[in-house]
């Protein structure tokens, strides 16, 4: 079962990133990445079974359906840190951070 995490880019968008077994690419294959926007491994997911299909007659793609199933959000989740995105939680003990270094002290918000 998958976690959801809301990601916040400085420039104010945000992303769901989850965490865990990703079912959406157990049944569906690449199709998630794709509607997600992540094309990167939406592309390598699809030359990943052309490739597996034409030399282990299917049975790499049973393999490679379960790797991407296990390793899918954790791969999407890393894509969009490496972008800017940061969880709330990380946004706020930065900026908690931020104030004890420019003040010295913690102080109420």
């Amino acid at each position: 079962m998958a976690t959801q995490t809301v990601l916040i880019h400085p420039a104010g968008s945000t992303k769901t990133a989850y965490t865990g077994w990703s079912w959406t690419v157990f049944f569906f294959g690449p199709l998630p990445a794709l509607f997600r926007g992540d094309l990167k491994y939406f592309l390598i997911l699809i030359v990943g079974h052309l490739v597996l299909s034409a030399t282990t007659f299917g049975i790499g793609n049973i393999i490679l359906t379960i790797a991407a199933a296990v390793k899918y959000n954790e791969w999407h989740s890393s894509s969009l840190i490496e972008k800017g995105y940061r969880s709330q939680e990380t946004i706020l003990r930065d900026v908690e951070a931020a104030r004890v270094r420019n003040t010295g002290t913690i102080s109420e918000v």
